[in-house]
């Protein structure tokens, strides 16, 4: 749990890409709920496993869809020390 919430924290630092903020979190699974858990923002958009099987995408859809993950990719590489 806490190598999630600095894994995001670390997103946010270095890149542009969109990411929930953590609002709490508990890495001790002692605790009411009996296991670890994160509380986050949820981030506005369409999960893409449900958008693929409903509908279909353009052409300029898909490929922008493709580009914007590339550019996620190349920053999590490059920007993170």
């Amino acid at each position: 749990t806490e190598a999630e919430v600095q894994a995001l924290e670390l997103l946010t630092k270095y890149t542009t890409i969109p990411v929930p903020k953590v609002l709490a979190y508990s890495s001790d699974r002692n605790n009411e709920y009996g296991v670890e858990w994160i509380l986050m923002t949820r981030l506005p958009g369409k999960n893409m496993s449900i958008v693929c099987k409903v509908q279909e995408l353009s052409f300029n859809a898909k490929k922008s869809i493709m580009r914007d993950l590339a550019d996620y990719v190349a920053q999590m590489h490059f920007r993170i020390p």
